[in-house]
């Protein structure tokens, strides 16, 4: 339903623009004093949609991809383009700041600073494709409130970063069946979703049976991992869950079942395998993170 709901955002606005007679032309458009009543009608929808919707971040995401991608490619100076660019302006700098406030580049160089030196294959950068469309990657990510980096690292493991036409792709989660179709960014989208859902849904088994009992330092035993926060122990708590649990533990600090999939490439002990894994792959993806964020400029 949820999935749905969210392809009805394009339709509408697919349908109301063609309703109301927008179409391409090739000089530079001039706009009437209807056009402006249009947009500011069109804006009072979205923002009353998007304050309405139980997860905000998502529907201002969705919003933005749908003007942009229904209309970005439009040739400039058409009634077509200039409404798409009087609309996506203000919910793509809406999206980048609220970001930004999640972001703390000191706490992400600190963290990459503290673990760096135990990669095994530090020489080795992760794939370019990892990196393709990741401003689309990253609004998905903040939108569902998961770290970026994780799900470039497990697409990195599972798929290589690449656009397979695996019937479970891009995650490899054996209870989802896509069947056979051309892979894409637009439809990865909802496989990222599916990726957040499986993993929440492990996150919260596991809470709830470990809700009553505490580390020896008073913490709690759960997982915790979001957009702007992270820490090596939920990480491979995270991987435990997603992969496999060493020998059925459900409580307390559990374990991989296999090893190599959280520490491959980490420390000496885990040298021999032949790819790198989650640690290794999420610090070399935040280590990126966080140059693209240090240097980009605002928008």
């Amino acid at each position: 339903m949820k999935h749905i709901c969210r392809v009805i955002k394009w339709l509408v606005v697919c349908f109301v623009l063609f309703c109301l007679g927008i179409s391409f032309v090739s000089y530079w458009y001039q706009a009437t004093s209807s056009d402006e009543l249009l947009i500011q009608q069109i804006r009072a929808v979205v923002a009353k949609d998007i304050a309405s919707d139980t997860n905000p971040r998502l529907a201002s995401v969705e919003w933005y991809y749908a003007f942009f991608d229904t209309y970005g490619a439009a040739a400039t100076g058409s009634k077509y383009r200039y409404i798409s660019d009087a609309i996506t302006p203000d919910l793509r700098s809406s999206i980048q700041q609220q970001k930004r406030m999640q972001r703390n580049s000191i706490q992400e160089k600190e963290f990459v600073a503290l673990y760096k030196k135990q990669i095994l294959t530090s020489d080795v950068a992760l794939p370019t494709a990892c990196f393709d469309n990741y401003d689309r990657i990253d609004d998905f990510a903040w939108a569902l409130d998961i770290p970026t980096a994780l799900l470039i690292a497990t697409r990195k493991m599972e798929a290589t970063c690449k656009f397979w036409p695996y019937t479970n792709w891009p995650f490899q989660i054996i209870s989802y069946d896509y069947g056979e179709y051309e892979p894409h960014i637009w439809s990865f989208m909802f496989h990222v979703r599916d990726f957040v859902t499986f993993s929440q849904n492990k996150r919260d088994w596991y809470n709830r049976i470990n809700d009553w009992d505490v580390a020896d330092d008073g913490t709690a035993f759960e997982v915790a991992l979001w957009y702007g926060d992270r820490s090596l122990t939920d990480l491979v708590r995270h991987g435990a869950l997603y992969n496999g649990l060493s020998w059925a533990t459900i409580v307390w600090a559990i374990e991989p079942l296999q090893q190599n999939y959280v520490y491959g490439n980490w420390a000496s002990w885990y040298q021999d395998t032949p790819k790198d894994w989650l640690l290794v792959n999420f610090l070399k993806a935040l280590e990126r993170e966080h140059q693209y964020w240090l240097y980009r400029t605002s928008e």
